[in-house]
């Protein structure tokens, strides 16, 4: 790790950069010299630990001395031992095992006693012991928000001392100074990294791909719900944490033992009572209670108010997860509160009541400490897996496959299937599960799971797809420089829902370019036989793909082309352009017309009492405004903004009738605002569901809302005869209709309804072209003849802009199928047509199916044929309960997981029956399956009803227990089932492709060397024409192309290429030499003379005040 963590570029997945985790390496390298010395690994961790443990405890000792000078030493070691044995610790400390947050844990008491040390006894000293300390612990630093914890309670600290004490300020002043100062300093390394982050493109496309407000949101206000109830986190109760596993940690969720917690805020909130006027109290009391609202999140009281902040200040929502997070600051207070209000109880109450207090106070440490001495802290047992602790063993074979791969590989990547996400959970004897491994058991960058990080995640989410669905995967290995397949059947498959092993290697095995190169014990290595070394590489041939590439672009490049995505409209790439392919801007789809037009409803045209002129109106605006403040769910804001643009629309036609144009040119205004701010919460919608208040809110239900608004608008028009109101009607149509086409919510031109083409379950994709010309359109074969009769009719009509056109369609190369060729302008194009008619999935024949069950269980199932997990499926059906209870119907997945005997489908519904309606009843869904699972079946279930605890309610229930006794009572189930259909849902997205005639231009020779993780030499030889160069390695914009004058390439020249990979325009003349280098490494080199600088500078004077200070002790 401390060969990762030492540069600033590292190798794993496609190359990355390390950025803050750099803060890690002083830990590393300290450990790594140990290692060096003989020490065993299992030695250093136990020492390690035994470490942390003792910093955390001893200065919560010494901090509970410094803040209750009166408290007695058993009392003070009381704080000592329930900081370290307490739930919260138990659960986000040692289960979660990040080795971040046992380091943050331990460093916090210190931390705290050093700043108060320093203010009480004013020394700045202690300025200078901090940054040394954090420097000490700085692998806590590789998460953002400990940072800014730290920096809150410094904040906190000396605030409250100026206010509460009347502190001297200009100490305050220079005392953090110092300590900001020298923390600068001292960590410049990988602040320095940091910085680059914050300035560099993977920080700009992570922000705009992976960085949700709304969806933080969201995730903030679910955990709030079940992490933030104020009953659990003043006991430090990790919400249901305790009654979701079936592990030694369910005994905490036991309501003897829960009960006895409630004294742990019993006792602090006595404490703050009966002693606030004592300055240590109210201070620990005042931080104790802001963790408490931190803590919650959005769960009430004040809820609003933390969501508020949380919304506006997106630095904020690195804490979405607020208990995970400000449960260091709770823990921090509750100790030392804790200890001194049992302290203070146990000798001022009555003498049996004191006593009782300090017998369950050291209780709840015993209780919370015994999982410690047994070994079960490290243990975890869900209810999809067997247990699992941390005493893991790697098997042998992924010695022997890293060594040989070492050997082998060169600059070759790996691509490692099954391909999951970040967590892992392994079959081996010693089992482990956690943080995914392999950059820690192979030295070999891979690709080996799934992950947020920018341009990397669009290859590792459709990896798997190529390889099962496609036959382009050696086409993709090509771009990413990947010579190996690692095959690792020993993971548990079902528990992280990965794809089945097997259909993995029955793929590998089917590819007649892959062959099996070696096998370590369960592990096989396959070989692409056709890989050629393209870490650096040289082309003269672009395909562009916009607006952004995909993978299975991939596919359609010639050898030696590379697949350019970029917005630099500087950028000449016309000697090189082959091709040029136009994916879709916005997708729509709608099932049928929808003809509405006004029509006063309170959910859509709500009624209204004043027009916009008149005086009370603001204050119905600012009641509106109130109302959404109090909104957090995304789904019933949506509903709330269009219900108001609904009532803003109901004020232009009572402003009509009343001949009021005042009112109607505010009412218009006002409406045009108000889909601007609905823009924002609708960009986060999408076609998939989301289902608030019974209501489906998606693409299809918004359009139909808004085709009553864009129909109100003309009836309104009707009403008038002023040229001025209906010109601004006009534009606001004008306006709406740009909205909800810009917005994905329907396309700009209408549906066109004809007899040849009727609108049924339309399709239309809208396409920004830049550059006119002939253009072709593809779709990709997915044996579409499979899902749909006759949807290779020669003539196939579609919709164009604004017209009908037929088209012929044709079988194309690399798995394409050709749609025709169109002319196109520049501008907005829209292209759509009719789902063909679908086949039903199933072999039901039509037929009608009873499920008659007496005892026990019955079900029919049925097999999907021609399964695509990739897809989504409309299922339907009718059923009618003839007799006893209902039916239950599940979606079955091969990758399923297995408890306790019983498959959890992936979904589930129990329809109950209904004895006042006796008649066929339909059901319908739409399900999107796992897309690793293999094989699906739709699967119906019946039991009989039992009336045995009915009849023997009052007397002997207990022999209901017995099956046996319990089987007499069963009562018939019959139910009827007919119309079992399952429709495949249409998800082709075409693209538009255009072709250029390549000039062909002449390629130089080139070889390049590695000279370290973050700098390659490059020689050009012979350079005639000018070329691109292609360096395989994740883009970063702080990846330079220099010369040997040591002049950079101009940035405009630099691109992204193949989705992933750094390319430059290169056009220079002869031979010369290059370098490609990772310029934050010069920032991390500067940093780290800072820091060493800085740190032994701090470290003499801290030694020179000690010797002067035990020198003047001696005088």
């Amino acid at each position: 790790y401390f060969n990762i963590t030492s540069h600033a570029w590292a190798y794993p997945v496609l190359g990355n950069a390390t950025g803050i985790f750099t803060a890690s390496a002083p830990t590393y390298y300290i450990l790594g010299l140990i290692q060096k010395v003989g020490i065993q690994g299992f030695v250093i961790e136990a020492f390690v630990f035994w470490f942390l443990l003792l910093v955390g405890g001893l200065f919560m000792y010494y901090l509970t001395r410094l803040l209750f000078k009166d408290i007695d030493k058993r009392f003070a070691l009381l704080a000592a031992l329930f900081y370290i044995f307490n739930l919260f610790t138990l659960v986000n400390i040692w289960q979660r095992f990040l080795y971040n947050y046992i380091f943050f844990w331990s460093l916090l008491p210190l931390f705290l006693y050093l700043y108060l040390s320093g203010l009480i006894k004013k020394k700045f000293i202690y300025a200078l012991l901090i940054p040394i300390v954090i420097l000490i612990f700085s692998y806590t630093l590789t998460s953002t928000p400990f940072l800014i914890i730290l920096i809150s309670l410094a904040i906190y600290t000396s605030l409250f001392y100026l206010f509460f004490k009347k502190y001297d300020l200009l100490f305050l002043l220079k005392f953090n100074f110092v300590i900001g100062f020298l923390f600068l300093l001292t960590n410049a390394w990988w602040i320095s990294q940091l910085m680059s982050f914050l300035f560099s493109s993977s920080y700009e496309v992570s922000v705009k791909n992976f960085f949700s407000s709304q969806g933080n949101i969201d995730t903030l206000n679910v955990l709030s719900r079940s992490l933030g109830k104020l009953i659990n986190i003043t006991r430090l109760y990790h919400g249901t944490f305790f009654s979701q596993t079936d592990s030694w940690l369910k005994v905490f969720g036991l309501f003897p033992l829960s009960l006895i917690f409630f004294i742990i805020p019993t006792v602090i909130f006595s404490t703050l009572i009966k002693h606030k006027r004592k300055f240590s109290v109210l201070y620990l009391s005042g931080l104790y209670l802001i963790a408490i609202f931190l803590s919650k999140g959005s769960n009430p009281p004040f809820g609003d108010l933390y969501s508020l902040f949380f919304s506006k200040y997106t630095y904020l929502q690195v804490f979405r997860n607020p208990f995970e997070k400000f449960g260091f600051i709770l823990t921090l207070t509750t100790a030392p509160l804790f200890a001194y209000g049992v302290y203070k109880l146990s000798g001022e109450v009555i003498k049996i009541i004191g006593r009782l207090i300090v017998f369950f106070a050291v209780m709840i440490i015993f209780v919370t400490s015994l999982p410690f001495w047994t070994g079960e802290v490290l243990k975890i047992r869900t209810k999809e897996s067997k247990e699992i602790d941390f005493k893991v063993e790697v098997p042998y074979y992924y010695k022997e496959a890293n060594d040989w791969l070492n050997k082998e590989a060169g600059e070759a990547r790996m691509i490692v299937f099954p391909l999951g996400d970040e967590g892992i959970t392994y079959n081996w004897e010693r089992s482990y599960s956690g943080v995914e491994l392999t950059s820690n058991l192979f030295d070999v960058s891979a690709i080996s799971y799934k992950t947020t990080i920018p341009y990397y995640s669009e290859i590792a989410e459709n990896l798997e797809q190529e390889l099962i669905k496609s036959e382009s995967i050696l086409s993709v290995m090509s771009i990413l420089n990947t010579k190996y397949i690692l095959f690792r059947p020993d993971v548990n498959w079902k528990i992280r829902n990965m794809r089945d092993p097997f259909t993995i290697s029955d793929r590998l095995r089917d590819n007649a370019y892959l062959e099996k190169e070696k096998r370590f014990g369960e592990l096989e290595i396959w070989a692409n036989t056709n890989w050629m070394d393209n870490k650096i590489n040289v082309s003269n041939k672009v395909t562009s793909s916009l607006p952004v590439a995909l993978l299975r672009d991939v596919k359609t490049l010639k050898d030696g082309g590379i697949l350019a995505s970029h917005n630099k409209n500087d950028l000449r790439l016309e000697p090189f352009e082959d091709k040029l392919i136009i994916h879709p801007k916005n997708a729509f789809y709608i099932d049928k017309i929808v003809e509405l037009g006004f029509e006063e409803r309170q959910d859509i045209f709500p009624h209204i009492k004043y027009l916009p002129s008149h005086p009370l109106h603001k204050l119905i605006k600012i009641k509106e405004w109130l109302d959404k403040l109090l909104i957090r769910n995304n789904a019933d804001l949506t509903m709330k903004e269009v219900t108001y643009l609904g009532k803003r629309l109901n004020e232009v036609q009572r402003s009509i009738e009343a001949f009021d144009t005042v009112s109607i040119k505010q009412a218009l205004d006002d409406y045009e605002r108000g889909l601007t701010i609905l823009s924002d919460v609708v960009a986060s919608l999408n076609a998939e569901s989301i289902t608030t208040n019974n209501k489906v809110w998606n693409q299809e239900y918004l359009y139909g809302i808004f085709v009553r608004h864009s129909n109100a608008f003309d009836d309104f028009s009707n009403l008038t005869n002023d040229t001025a109101t209906k010109e601004n009607l006009v534009n606001s149509k004008t306006y709406l209709r740009n909205f909800i086409s810009d917005m994905g919510i329907a396309p700009y031109n209408n549906y066109i309804n004809v007899e040849g083409l009727p609108v049924e379950k339309r399709h239309t994709y809208q396409f920004e072209i830049k550059e006119p010309g002939d253009y072709e359109l593809f779709l990709e074969d997915r044996d579409w003849s499979n899902y749909y009769e006759n949807f290779f009719l020669e003539d196939f009509p579609l919709q164009l802009n604004g017209n009908i056109v037929t088209t012929k369609i044709s079988t194309a190369s690399a798995g394409l199928i050709s749609l025709g060729r169109f002319d196109l302008s520049s501008g907005v194009h829209e292209l759509g047509w009719d789902t063909p008619k679908r086949r039903n999935l199933l072999n039901t024949n039509g037929e009608d199916y009873v499920l008659k069950v007496d005892h026990d269980e019955k079900e029919i199932a049925f097999k999907i044929n021609h399964f695509d997990p990739y897809s989504s499926y409309e299922v339907s059906f009718d059923y009618w309960p003839r007799v006893g209870g209902g039916l239950t119907f599940s979606f079955e997945e091969n990758n399923d997981p297995i408890i306790n005997g019983f498959v959890r489908a992936h979904f589930l519904k129990y329809l109950g029956p209904d004895y006042y309606y006796r008649d066929f009843r339909n059901f319908s869904a739409t399900i999107t399956p796992d897309k690793n699972s293999d094989s699906a079946e739709v699967v119906f279930k019946a039991k009989p009803i039992n009336e045995c605890e009915d009849i023997f309610r009052t007397s002997g229930i207990f022999r209901c227990r017995d099956p046996v006794f319990s089987r007499n009572y069963d009562k018939t189930t019959e139910i009827i089932l007919k119309n079992i259909k399952i429709y495949k849902v249409m998800d082709i997205e075409p693209s538009l492709v255009k072709t250029y005639n390549n000039l062909g231009l002449v390629l130089p020779e080139y070889k390049y060397s590695k000279i370290n993780p973050t700098e390659f030499a490059v020689e050009i030889n012979n350079a005639t024409d000018p070329f691109i160069l292609n360096f395989s390695e994740l883009y970063n914009s702080g990846w330079r192309a220099i010369y040997e004058d040591g002049s950079i390439i101009d940035e405009k020249n630099h691109f992204l290429a193949n989705i992933y990979s750094n390319a430059w325009l290169i056009d220079k003349k002869g031979s010369y030499k290059l370098k490609l280098k990772y310029q934050p490494q010069d920032y991390l080199e500067k940093g780290k003379k800072i820091s060493l600088l800085s740190t032994l500078i701090v470290v003499a004077l801290l030694s020179g005040l000690i010797i002067f200070k035990k020198h003047e002790t001696k005088n």
